[in-house]
């Protein structure tokens, strides 16, 4: 990649500096700043960050984040700015110094975003001899707003910057008045509805090859949303259905699609799953799941596999409020299960199944009877015993993992699919 090189005056301030030889250059580029909160504050916003289970990925980064720490990617452009001494002159007089090293330094600069108008120039072209009988002219390209204002581009930016960086379209109508450019919301988000549309058919096409997969991950959240002429927020939800089989080592590629329901109810998630080959259904123990297992609802019932994570909570959150032996147990022994599923993730479905067979089935065999020793000893309107009958209400979901190589111990993948990133 070719880098520019400009020679600033030789009476500009030195940079702050690390040695190396000459003509080496560092596999990473260190930016150290003269004040330790910038990586102090990166730091705390990547633990803050941090989900339960495997992140779902959002980016191209396949590693750990070093951005704390000051190193910059490879991937960014190296423009190169040398500053050379004011003299190279020996002052003995030798004459002139050889160059032996030279100390480098890199930091991260930015290039704001700029407007620019595209001009599209169709020329006509007319024959004389003919009396304008004969003419040429290419024909006008189509465009995602017919005789609009935006090019593809701004609206795509439009979008990322809405639904991947939060980014409202009142906000965005801010940004580019300080161009002096008017751009109402009500414009922005027509656009994004034209965007949207076109869209349809790659997200039917997801649709259809999350229908012949047979085991898949379904979640759905709360969702604020304004509503219109009442100046207030309404509770939408946002549902979302996953196929990830990376913790097996599956050739099929991971797949999320998303859906907005106003409601949240089986029917909802009924219709949302017309049509797939059914089998089973990794979700967590919300009552609207309840329906697609049940025969006399669903004409092909799914088998439920409840997630660990979802009970593990109720656990972990008691046990906040109010010290307790046995919530202290019980997240003992689960992290136990978690600790073999962490050895056999990316392993074959055989693999898995066997180990789990082998190590965590004697964990969950013991477990049962230890909770339903512990409901004997407290009050059966705890709150402590109301958690622990509800992972014993959905016993078989939670232990169908044990059985299958293909399901994961919990629905974290789509939950951090669905999860709100900074």
């Amino acid at each position: 990649m070719p880098t520019s090189r400009t020679c600033p005056s030789r009476s500009e301030p030195s940079w702050r500096h690390r040695s190396e030889p000459d003509g080496e250059r560092s596999g990473r580029g260190h930016a150290r700043s003269g004040h330790r909160s910038g990586g102090e504050g990166a730091r705390q916003a990547q633990q803050a960050d941090t989900g339960e289970g495997p992140q779902v990925a959002s980016g191209c980064a396949t590693g750990p984040s070093t951005a704390g720490d000051g190193h910059l990617p490879e991937h960014l452009e190296r423009i190169e700015q040398v500053i050379e001494p004011g003299s190279i002159q020996c002052p003995c007089g030798c004459g002139e110094m050889m160059k032996v090293g030279a100390d480098r330094a890199e930091r991260l600069d930015v290039i704001p975003a700029r407007l620019r108008v595209l001009v599209t120039v169709r020329p006509k072209y007319m024959c004389r001899t003919c009396a304008g009988k004969s003419h040429a002219q290419a024909p006008a390209p189509e465009w995602l707003v017919p005789r609009g204002l935006p090019t593809e581009a701004l609206v795509a930016h439009s979008m990322v910057s809405k639904y991947g960086d939060y980014l409202p379209f009142y906000r965005q109508a801010g940004i580019y008045r300080r161009q002096g450019i008017e751009l109402d919301r009500s414009m922005l988000a027509a656009w994004s509805g034209r965007a949207a549309a076109l869209l349809a058919p790659v997200i039917d096409a997801m649709t259809a090859e999350l229908r012949r997969s047979d085991r898949l991950q379904m979640d759905e959240t709360y969702l604020p949303v304004l509503a219109p002429g009442t100046g207030k927020v309404r509770k939408d939800f946002l549902w979302a259905i996953l196929r990830d089989q990376r913790g097996w080592g599956g050739s099929d590629p991971p797949i999320v699609v998303f859906r907005h329901s106003r409601l949240r109810n089986g029917e909802v998630a009924q219709e949302m799953l017309k049509g797939f080959t059914g089998s089973t259904l990794m979700a967590d123990g919300h009552p609207v799941y309840d329906t697609l297992a049940d025969p006399k609802k669903t004409a092909k019932p799914w088998a439920i596999a409840y997630c660990w994570t979802h009970w593990r909570r109720r656990f972990v959150k008691f046990g906040q409020d109010t010290a307790s032996p046995i919530c202290e147990e019980m997240i003992r022994r689960i992290a136990s299960l978690y600790a073999i599923e962490k050895e056999i993730r990316g392993r074959d479905p055989a693999t898995r199944a066997a180990v789990r067979q082998k190590l965590s089935r004697p964990i969950t065999d013991a477990l049962r009877p230890w909770l339903e020793g512990c409901l004997q000893q407290l009050s059966s309107a705890s709150d402590l015993a109301k958690h622990i009958r509800y992972g014993l209400k959905r016993w078989d979901g939670l232990t169908r993992f044990l059985e299958d190589g293909r399901l994961e111990m919990d629905t974290n993948g789509v939950e951090n699919s669905i999860r709100r990133r900074p």
